[in-house]
């Protein structure tokens, strides 16, 4: 990417990064393994140099992982190269703690431990007034023109967000070329490192979002793309944005792992209807018509839904931080798999009286992550 458009890395000590980033070029090793390792000896660099007999006392760690971290010893000097070329090019580090990295995504449990960002930081600061923007690469003109108007009536009335996809062809391009139209702060979530581009023909693109959005990995600079990392970056176009769009899809597809993503983090989903019979329709209807995303035609649906108003903002930014206890998280699930349910089949389902689970749906209702409809039936929000 043109040298111009960098930003001053920054983002936690350098030791600290060292460690973190040599972990994550560790094979096998992800995030919620690593985090394992930091749990039972306190920092990242303990892990390093301790015997593989050691390392499979660590809860989750067997034989061949256990080797295979133990002989990992050139990962440091490959993660000093790393914070060199990140510091060479301006390329921003983040850890977890940082206070720049994406706030929606800091408390997932696979969250990277480190992020490669570059382009005006301040965009990372809008996670609760986010959107990701998904959809197929073979976008028809009518999918094409619904993401162009949305990205429009967002701008006529004056929202101040950030448009979240995954610059690929087809609707992600739409969404962050609609976003540098109007000005809208646009990031890029890039399935590899950034010694590599892809797709070559959205380089200017890519360029012209560093102005007002950026770029950002979880890959270090030297990882190419591939069909995993595809796969990988899509729960961080989700993660990061309060919400997702999946703006034409057919039933399989990247945009529907994106979306199942999004669902399973509790996050509101929503979808364009598409013309029945249609391909590239069909991932969008089945979605509303399963009850997982809700309808979206308007860009006020989607403030109205979103609660994106000065007087709701607080309560939408409080629930999207929100961590179920344990207790809680057994009458989601419950709920979750049963699309809606009374709430005495909940009682059966789960073997709680009903006095315990009304107190406790009482709060989760307050806290806006499970709706009550008329009969004493519940679901959670779309």
């Amino acid at each position: 990417m043109p040298e111009e458009h960098a930003t001053p890395a920054s983002g936690g000590s350098t030791e600290s990064l060292r460690y973190a980033i040599a972990m994550t070029l560790i094979p096998g090793v992800g995030p919620k393994l690593a985090r394992q390792l930091r749990a039972y000896y306190g920092d990242y660099s303990t892990a390093f140099g301790r015997s593989a007999t050691e390392l499979q006392h660590v809860p989750g760690i067997g034989q061949q992982t256990a080797r295979t971290i133990a002989s990992a010893g050139k990962v440091l000097e490959a993660a000093e190269q790393e914070i060199a070329f990140c510091q060479k090019n301006g390329l921003l580090m983040l850890q977890t703690d940082d206070e720049l990295y994406p706030p929606l995504l800091r408390n997932l449990p696979d969250a990277p431990l480190v992020l490669f960002y570059r382009g005006n930081p301040e965009p990372l600061r809008l996670g609760p007034k986010s959107i990701s923007i998904v959809g197929t690469r073979r976008a028809t003109p009518y999918g094409r023109e619904m993401v162009a108007r949305l990205v429009q009536e967002l701008h006529q009335q004056g929202q101040r967000i950030c448009i979240i996809s995954g610059l690929a062809h087809g609707i992600d391009g739409e969404a962050h070329k609609a976003a540098l139209q109007h000005d809208i702060p646009t990031i890029g979530v890039m399935a590899h490192g950034f010694r590599h581009f892809y797709p070559a023909s959205h380089r200017d693109m890519a360029a012209r979002m560093l102005q007002n959005g950026g770029l950002i990995t979880e890959f270090p600079s030297t990882r190419k793309p591939d069909p995993r990392t595809f796969l990988q970056r899509n729960r961080i176009i989700a993660g990061m944005a309060a919400a997702t769009l999946v703006a034409e899809s057919a039933v399989k597809g990247g945009a529907m792992v994106t979306a199942q993503h999004a669902h399973e983090l509790l996050r509101p989903l929503f979808a364009f209807p598409g013309t029945v019979g249609r391909e590239m329709s069909t991932g969008c209807n089945e979605l509303i018509k399963q009850r997982r995303a809700a309808l979206l035609e308007t860009a006020s649906d989607l403030i109205a839904e979103m609660g994106w108003t000065p007087s709701r903002q607080r309560a939408i930014e409080a629930s999207l931080f929100y961590q179920p206890t344990e207790a809680e998280q057994r009458i989601i699930e419950a709920i979750r798999a049963a699309g809606s349910i009374a709430l005495d089949e909940l009682s059966r389902t789960l073997g709680d009286p009903i006095g315990l689970l009304n107190a406790t749906l009482f709060d989760l209702e307050m806290k806006g992550v499970v709706r009550q409809l008329p009969g004493k039936v519940f679901e959670l929000p779309l």
